[in-house]
């Protein structure tokens, strides 16, 4: 990188619940997160995803993750909202593994963009255009009073637009940050304008003019769409090697 420490990724802070104290798990559990603990936090990302913070109550997760009440609480004492954590948490990460994925097959950042519109575009169409970014929808429900949460959402989308900056900057965008953050807020404009379209075209219009603005940005670039995009058959997305994808593990 031409700046020294410029995009420099940390984990996001430990959050500190209301009241004091810190979303850890309970000294009992050991190091090692339980199955219990995992699919607690996966079936909590994945209501968050479809209804929504405030729709979102822990018996329905307890019951999605078929894990009883009192082994909700034994797990996350701090009861809905540091469960709210972990899934953001999970979800995040999800994100961030994704995107290293695509940036690391050396294909160029463009390229990389395409293919993880794709995924999301993917993950929504068979949801029944019902799974979101669980972050975006938990954002949105955020209340003046609901710190902790809007700090560990910050966060995340810090970590992914550090993560694009830091791939914009090495192919010589002198712009990386800015960049980063308006394709970053595109993408999550783009899901919600296609959830409740219950259509791809917004996050496609999204995903093609993304690239033209790299393209148009690079030197000597010519402003075309990247012929390196993921092809497209019938209006859906062609079969690619993602049957181990990050997003699809974060949905269980």
């Amino acid at each position: 990188m031409s700046r020294e420490g410029a995009f420099v990724r940390r984990p996001p802070p430990r959050p500190r619940l209301r009241g004091g104290g810190t979303a850890l798990r309970s000294p009992r559990m050991g190091r090692r997160p339980t199955d219990a603990r995992n699919r607690l936090a996966a079936a909590a990302a994945d209501l968050l995803r479809r209804r929504g913070y405030q729709a979102t109550g822990v018996k329905e997760i307890a019951a999605r993750a078929r894990v009883p009440m009192g082994s909700l609480y034994f797990h996350f004492p701090g009861g809905k909202q540091e469960l709210v954590l972990s899934a953001v948490t999970e979800s995040g990460s999800a994100v961030d593994a994704a995107l290293d994925q695509a940036i690391s097959l050396g294909a160029g950042t463009r390229h990389a963009i395409a293919l993880f519109v794709e995924q999301l575009a993917t993950t929504l169409e068979t949801s029944g255009f019902e799974a979101g970014c669980p972050l975006a929808t938990t954002a949105l429900e955020l209340g003046a009073g609901d710190d902790v949460l809007a700090s560990a959402l910050d966060s995340w989308f810090g970590s992914w637009t550090a993560r694009l900056a830091e791939a914009l900057e090495a192919e010589g965008h002198t712009d990386a940050r800015v960049l980063a953050t308006a394709v970053v807020a595109a993408i999550e404009g783009g899901l919600v304008l296609a959830r409740v379209a219950r259509d791809l075209a917004p996050l496609r219009d999204v995903a093609t003019t993304i690239d033209r603005l790299l393209a148009g940005r690079t030197e000597g670039g010519t402003g075309a769409p990247s012929t390196r995009a993921p092809a497209r058959t019938a209006g859906r997305t062609a079969p690619t090697r993602t049957g181990d994808h990050p997003l699809r593990r974060a949905q269980g």
